[in-house]
């Protein structure tokens, strides 16, 4: 309840000016909408979400913007944040109805968000070589790490899901580094000597995390990043398969019937039922040379429902893969995030991005 309080402050800020930002407004050709699309039936029908709240005044949207992250808060799935691509940081309290506008973060690219499992006003941002903090659901922003490398990027940050006082980012040269304070002081966990691409903390024992990096594998940890191991098993998965080691995203999904993972390159799709020990290439419709995948999505409670967009098209599957339908995208930008309601997983939000700009 307390981040509502912010939001009439908020919403007058917004309308008074200012904060800049490219809104779409009616010159916004609908076939190039950016943004956000928001599904409520798997991606068989999408609806532009990118209206920004307003006190009866004129409409705006942010329908003209690329998506860099969607992120929803872990105990509250009306509650998601879109960061930009050079615009800051908005986020949504009823589910994409209407979004606001974050006044303290201002322009600039998000680069990812994180929010506090344990408690949601607490809100960490990776931008540039920084990582900001707030505790006050948005309201102000601390700077709590900055890189001394000006060309270095802090791709990831996490929170510690069993003690949220621990939090790890990855800085864009592969170095996870880690806090035990909330932020205030940094130590480095490991170098991996290439760009992380993807940072995964186990939810019922945050000991075991997994590391994805763009050239040199996936690696574990079940000691809170003491000891790493390359997941050598999925070296050989895709040799076998003939997929190049160009991961695009990648999946850990805990529920009642075990454990599921899925890893994307950008021309294929990999899937383990036994913890990553052996690994099933699921086939899909395309040729391999021309699905460039760039996000997947899986329903935790079903995991034979996966979903995943390419630069024009929507796949869904609802059998693990058999077999797979195929749905053009809402714009002529490429699908790029997808983000699954898990506690209402008929819905489904889509991020796209302007390839052509």
């Amino acid at each position: 309840m307390k981040k509502y309080l912010y939001f009439l402050p908020i919403l007058m800020f917004v309308l008074t000016g200012c904060i800049t930002i490219n809104t779409g407004g009616s010159g916004t050709a609908a076939k190039n909408l950016g943004g956000v699309f928001k599904s409520v039936n798997k991606g068989e029908t999408w609806a532009n979400a990118s209206i920004i709240a307003t006190a009866g005044g004129k409409a705006s949207n942010f329908n003209s913007l690329n998506v860099s992250s969607i992120t929803m808060d872990p105990n509250d799935n009306k509650a998601l944040y879109f960061g930009s691509i050079d615009n800051g940081l908005l986020y949504t309290y009823d589910a994409g109805v209407s979004w606001l506008l974050d006044r303290g973060l201002g322009q600039g690219t998000i680069e990812f968000l994180a929010v506090d499992p344990k408690n949601k006003c607490n809100i960490f941002v990776t931008r540039a070589n920084k990582i900001l903090k707030s505790t006050d659901c948005n309201r102000t922003w601390s700077q709590i790490y900055q890189d001394n490398d000006q060309v270095s990027m802090v791709n990831r940050v996490a929170v510690d899901p069993i003690n949220s006082a621990i939090i790890y980012a990855v800085i864009s040269r592969g170095d996870l580094i880690k806090s035990d304070d909330g932020g205030n002081a940094w130590q480095v966990v490991n170098r991996f000597e290439d760009r992380v691409s993807k940072l995964i903390i186990n939810n019922k024992d945050s000991r075991e995390m997994f590391v994805v990096t763009y050239k040199k594998g996936v690696y574990r940890t079940n000691d809170a990043g003491q000891n790493w191991s390359r997941m050598v098993e999925i070296d050989n998965a895709l040799k076998d398969n003939e997929l190049k080691y160009d991961i695009r995203d990648f999946l850990v999904i805990d529920n009642e019937n075990g454990r599921t993972l899925y890893l994307a390159t950008y021309y294929g799709l990999l899937k383990s039922t036994d913890n990553g020990a052996t690994w099933t290439k699921l086939e899909l419709i395309s040729a391999e040379d021309r699905a460039t995948i760039n996000a997947i999505a899986v329903n935790y409670a079903n995991t034979d429902e996966i979903y995943y967009t390419t630069n024009s098209t929507f796949y869904k599957s609802l059998d693990g893969g058999k077999s797979w339908k195929t749905l053009p995208l809402p714009t002529s930008r490429a699908g790029w995030r997808l983000l699954i309601d898990q506690k209402n997983p008929s819905v489904i939000y889509l991020g796209v991005v302007n390839l052509n700009k």
